[in-house]
């Protein structure tokens, strides 16, 4: 199959413009001049017809204009006259602009006549109409002898010289008047002729012989017909190769000027019904549904959605006050189970749950404290080592006294100044997953994130904190409660864009522009993770339990997320870290569907992805594979993050991906491109529990043994240990706080 791509690629540089560029299964090209849409039949041709198919096209999208000419004078003027002149026209321009054109244009158009597309084998060139010489003369005319009367040739000699669309619809309406002209003038003969039938042989042994024009070696006649009206010749270009050379030929006696043709003389000719059509572009346009290549497959073209942000967004305020305001008129109810976790039968009140929560919470932040100042300190390190790496030495010319004394020995006695560059300022956002699927690990992932959180506060790095969900409160996902209804839809629908499930979320739990409140944020997002991986679901506000995992729908809402939060903090890199254990759930493209209610309608629905879906970005001119076949759902999360990369060079996607211990050989064949599970990666995963990566779209990919996670940093050992027992603890425990701070030890490299 042919490489689609590199004909989008060509066309784009061609028209020096993001076009968009499609391939379906259509018989010929045409260019929308309006939606800037250029369609390319998937054809089994050469290269050479692709070239010139291609700047054809490309011809429209740089010359023809968008406004429609159909009205006014122009109102009765054929449209196949106008496709005729107008594609003379910019076929010539193209190979003024782009020289080496003229060969694809040669080798592409003798292919096709080869083929006969134009229908001309075994047909003489006088019994076509003039248009449709016209045609010829311009497409076949440099290996063809195109016949053409004494009084067409100063049409035929203008049209070659036309610069603009305004007079390429003079000269249609020229040529339409004409042949209108001498079609009455026949009409009104033709009692006479029937009356009178030995007349009529006597003037046809009148009629005009045709003059045949022959082949110029000369090159492109790019001459202003408007400069040579009143002679009908033009200057000629220099010379070419004969086989660049674009059909321009010699007129044989052209003496009779444009402005001597009037509409009363006409052009002489047996006019038939057809004259107003060219049948020859006719029978082009039908022969290339041979070209077509029946293997291939339809291409579906997706774009973006446009996403309603104010829909899908709950910040931190609104989210803080939705958990304190449930957790207060909730404070004295009391839990709808026995409280067993603890071996006791009494029942606790919300209110004495969230406080011992609130001392979990305190007493992991205590124990975090040295870690966390820890990092501060390395942080700092890396930066200013960094920055005195970028630094530079200069003399300031001022002696240095404290050099003098060495003036016999030493040249350089002058002061020296170090200049340490500016660094640049980061932010932060991290995306966490609140799927089912973390249940488990929720709580010791949230451990980890905190940290991180307590880390940005102390070296004031700008940062947010996004949880997406399927589930929130309903009042956030019904537009009115009364009758329920349905959901409100979050983006703004048409056909052909990605769907993103009117229940995706992302809410905002933890801010640093939350100021005060900040403390309280991380409080809230710890009793939520704490009870949802204990099992104390009682406590978990309704709205907010895990649920499905719609990381792809993220990923694209994260297309307006990072331009916001750059034109909000002013950093000059930003890190994007997703905190997840699984892949993405499905995602669908809307389509046109007949409505269930009222069968004469269409409505909007959805259907699944395939191989064959492109996504193409306008804003960046990129078209992407959607997704592979053997593993579409894991490659359109590749796909969409490398989209991401590209719109936003200055942002770093890196992914920390929880593992349980089967994963580890699938999670290498997914995203380890080109080699499988290797005895190196089974040592290397045995000794860190953990993987680096680096497969596209992410600037690194973490593999952390979720095991790791939830190990406990607390010392422990019986009473009556032995100092084995002691030792073995130790080690131990030393091993648990490496795997937990692995999340933070990890990205300080980025950031720093």
């Amino acid at each position: 199959m042919k490489n689609f791509e590199v004909k989008d690629n060509l066309a784009k540089l061609l028209a020096t413009e993001n076009l968009i560029v499609e391939h379906r299964q259509v018989s010929t090209a045409f260019f929308n001049v309006e939606t800037r849409v250029l369609c390319l039949p998937m054809w089994d041709a050469s290269d050479n017809v692709y070239d010139m198919l291609v700047g054809h096209e490309v011809g429209h999208a740089l010359y023809t204009p968008v406004e429609p000419w159909k009205k006014g004078r122009y109102e009765d003027v054929p449209p196949s006259f106008v496709n005729v002149i107008e594609d003379a026209r910019i076929e010539k321009l193209m190979k003024r602009r782009y020289g080496g054109l003229s060969k694809s244009f040669y080798k592409g158009y003798k292919e096709l006549h080869v083929k006969d597309f134009f229908e001309t084998d075994g047909k003489d060139f006088t019994e076509f109409a003039f248009i449709d010489r016209i045609n010829l003369y311009f497409k076949l005319g440099a290996f063809e002898v195109i016949p053409f009367k004494e009084d067409e040739l100063a049409i035929v000699e203008t049209c070659k010289g036309l610069e603009t669309f305004e007079e390429v619809l003079e000269l249609c309406l020229l040529i339409y008047n004409n042949l209108k002209d001498a079609e009455e003038e026949i009409a009104m003969m033709l009692p006479e002729l029937d009356a009178h039938p030995e007349k009529e042989d006597k003037d046809d042994n009148k009629t005009q012989d045709p003059v045949y024009v022959e082949n110029d070696k000369n090159g492109t006649d790019d001459s202003n017909p408007l400069e040579d009206l009143s002679t009908g010749k033009g200057e000629k270009e220099e010379k070419r190769f004969e086989e660049d050379q674009t059909p321009d030929q010699e007129i044989i006696n052209p003496e009779q000027p444009w402005d001597t043709m009037s509409n009363e003389g006409g052009i002489e000719s047996n006019l038939k019904p057809d004259e107003f059509t060219a049948e020859t572009q006719e029978a082009f346009n039908s022969n290339q549904r041979q070209l077509v290549d029946e293997g291939a497959k339809e291409t579906v073209y997706l774009d973006f959605p446009k996403l309603k942000m104010d829909k899908i967004l709950v910040d931190h305020q609104r989210v803080s006050t939705y958990l304190k305001k449930w957790w207060r008129d909730t404070a004295d109810e009391e839990f709808r189970y026995h409280y067993s976790a603890i071996g006791t039968d009494n029942k606790l009140t919300y209110s004495n749950f969230g406080s011992q929560l609130k001392e979990k919470y305190l007493k992991y932040k205590k124990e975090s404290s040295k870690g966390v100042n820890y990092l501060v300190k390395e942080f700092e390190c890396r930066k200013s080592a960094d920055a005195y790496s970028r630094a530079a030495t200069s003399r300031t010319g001022v002696l240095d006294t404290k050099k003098l004394h060495t003036y016999k020995f030493n040249e350089d006695l002058f002061k020296k100044i170090t200049v340490l560059p500016e660094g640049k300022n980061h932010g932060l956002i991290f995306i966490l997953d609140w799927s089912g699927s973390m249940h488990f690990v929720i709580n010791d992932t949230v451990k980890q994130l905190l940290n991180l959180l307590w880390f940005c506060k102390k070296v004031n790095i700008p940062f947010e904190v996004y949880g997406f969900t399927n589930d929130s409160p309903a009042e956030w996902r019904y537009p009115s409660r009364e009758g329920r209804g349905g959901m409100e839809e979050i983006q703004i629908m048409k056909e052909n864009e990605i769907y993103c499930h009117p229940t995706f979320r992302l809410l905002n739990f933890v801010s640093s522009d939350s100021g005060k409140d900040f403390e309280e944020q991380c409080l809230h997002l710890f009793n939520l993770s704490y009870s949802l991986q204990c099992g104390y679901s009682d406590y978990v506000p309704y709205g907010f339990n895990l649920s499905g995992t719609p990381l792809n729908e993220t990923i694209i809402a994260l297309r307006e997320l990072i331009p916001d939060f750059f034109r909000k903090h002013q950093v000059s890199k930003l890190n994007t870290v997703l905190l997840t254990d699984g892949e993405s759930q499905s995602i669908s493209r809307v389509n046109k569907v007949q409505s269930y209610y009222n069968p004469d309608e269409m409505e909007f629905g959805r259907i699944s992805l395939h191989s064959r879906c492109q996504l193409r970005d306008r804003k960046i001119g990129r078209v992407y594979h959607a997704c592979n076949e053997w593993n579409w759902r894991n490659s359109i999360t590749q796909t969409l993050l490398q989209n991401l990369e590209d719109n936003f060079p200055n942002c770093n996607i890196i992914g920390i991906r929880l593992l349980q211990s089967g994963e580890v050989s699938r999670f290498h064949y997914q995203y380890k491109e080109d080699e499988n599970y290797t005895d190196q990666d089974k040592k290397s995963w045995s000794k860190t529990k953990s993987a680096i990566l680096k497969p596209t779209g992410y600037s690194v990919l973490y593999g952390i043994a979720s095991s790791s996670m939830n190990s406990s940093e607390e010392f422990e050992v019986k009473e009556n240990a032995t100092k084995a027992q002691i030792r073995s603890a130790f080690k131990k425990n030393l091993k648990n706080k490496s795997g937990n701070k692995k999340v933070l030890s990890s990205f300080i490299d980025m950031v720093a």
